[in-house]
């Protein structure tokens, strides 16, 4: 084979090789991208911090019984009474009293968040005075000292406004004087059975420490003030 044949060949080969070359570019230069790998998709819910503890769902009873609560525990009241069951007469009265919560929670656990219930007890006293009078210069009054405590059950509308059902037990220390022309001519003790007993409705409205309080009952009818400590 002559040199100018293997010339010949080496330069078809080199053109040959440069053409295989640009075709593989060119096809590479058009074929898609590779696809990415699929991310996960986020999470609805937030990821767990370490050490937090584990979130707690309040159900709409634990919330009455976990929230803060307006209370009457600790109050002094002041009362103003009219007492509509001495016969003849209508007695004037004043009375005191202390309550001491004794079920803070009480027995509604499933009122509104911004309702809640306390039971408690309200020992005190009540004084009431009558008088009769029949002409002629005659008189007789009746004095009346009763110590006793009450059972009530708050009811919170809300953080202010209470009402309130109320029994209260008593002991009557009853007295009475007869008198004629101004001067007295009899006393001694009321012949009266001792024991006192009425069931009362109330409301209390409260103002920061201080609450405004009134009670209707079968016995008498008061309305007051009351200090918390």
């Amino acid at each position: 084979m002559s040199i100018r044949c293997i010339q010949v060949c080496v330069a078809v080969s080199l053109l040959l090789g440069l053409a295989m070359t640009g075709y593989a570019a060119t096809a590479f230069a058009d074929s898609p991208p590779p696809l990415a790998p699929a991310s996960a998709a986020p999470s609805s819910a937030p990821a767990a911090v370490p050490g937090a503890p584990p979130a707690v769902l309040v159900t709409p009873d634990q919330t009455n019984a976990a929230s803060p609560q307006t209370t009457m525990g600790n109050t002094i009241s002041a009362f103003a009474a009219l007492g509509y069951s001495y016969g003849f007469s209508t007695a004037l009265g004043v009375g005191a009293r202390y309550q001491i919560t004794l079920v803070p929670k009480g027995f509604l656990h499933h009122l509104p968040p911004q309702m809640h219930d306390e039971f408690a007890l309200e020992p005190g006293f009540d004084y009431f005075h009558a008088s009769y009078g029949f002409g002629a210069g005659y008189s007789w009054d009746y004095n009346e000292f009763t110590p006793l405590v009450g059972a009530l059950w708050n009811i919170w509308i809300n953080d202010n406004l209470a009402v309130y059902p109320k029994l209260d037990v008593g002991f009557r220390i009853a007295s009475w004087s007869e008198s004629a022309n101004g001067m007295s001519v009899n006393t001694g003790h009321a012949d009266l059975f001792p024991l006192y007993f009425q069931g009362a409705a109330g409301i209390a409205y409260r103002l920061g420490i201080v609450s405004l309080r009134a009670e209707v009952g079968w016995e008498a009818l008061r309305a007051g003030v009351g200090i918390t400590l």
